[in-house]
């Protein structure tokens, strides 16, 4: 079940005003957000108007990839209790996902456990803000809390990939920084994808995951197996 989250907490969202303040000023931003992700006539409808009233272009669907991970409490129930809820939503559909992988904390002074982390693919036409609000809010139901970067937590989503597009703002970045050179993120993404392409000034950069995966094992000190 998606639950309500106000009109007032939306508005302040930094990461958010870029859409939402347009939006407001045209009264056109369904008060719970929730319908953006269960009514997929409520979805198509705000999202035509978002992008018109934030100047946004029309796009098609797009091929998103997230990453989960977490290192508090039941880490595996947790991940399927953050994919049960997202493939409830009308808005994201052909969800795909790797393997589960138990990861070495990297760049951490903080004594902690493992990681377990994984990737998934999903396409949706639901703007990249807009998605990375519903993360936020699937976090904070699952118990994450604002710590420092490199502590341990209960549940990370990452927005790795959306689409081709690269995106910058002092919240949301895509896509998600050094992901190539993370292998907490490349083998996992290995298992759905081989190839990943990402548009920089109009030219399209393509990824072999291989042969990221056989860079990023010089320099990387994380162990990452398969469980």
């Amino acid at each position: 079940m998606l639950y309500p989250l106000s009109y007032q907490s939306v508005e302040s969202m930094p990461l958010y005003l870029d859409v939402s303040l347009k939006c407001k000023e045209a009264e056109q931003f369904p008060p719970k957000i929730e319908q953006l992700f269960t009514d997929k006539r409520v979805m198509n409808s705000c999202a035509k108007k978002m992008r018109r009233v934030a100047g946004i272009a029309e796009r098609g669907r797009e091929e998103v990839f997230i990453g989960l991970g977490g290192n508090i409490g039941n880490t595996a129930e947790i991940f399927k209790a953050v994919i049960a809820e997202l493939k409830l939503s009308s808005a994201l559909d052909h969800f795909e996902c790797s393997s589960l992988y138990e990861t070495t904390p990297v760049e951490t002074e903080i004594p902690q456990r493992n990681y377990l982390n994984m990737v998934c693919r999903f396409f949706t036409d639901v703007e990249l803000c807009v998605l990375k609000l519903f993360f936020r809010e699937i976090e904070a139901r699952h118990g994450k809390k604002p710590k420092a970067k490199t502590a341990p937590r209960v549940i990370d989503i990452d927005l790795l990939l959306y689409g081709r597009r690269s995106y910058q703002t002092p919240d949301l970045v895509v896509p998600h920084p050094r992901w190539q050179e993370r292998l907490f993120v490349l083998i996992p993404l290995y298992d759905i994808a081989e190839h990943i392409e990402v548009e920089r000034d109009g030219t399209v950069e393509r990824f072999s995951l291989s042969t990221l995966i056989a860079t990023a094992q010089q320099k990387d000190n994380a162990k990452v197996r398969r469980v």
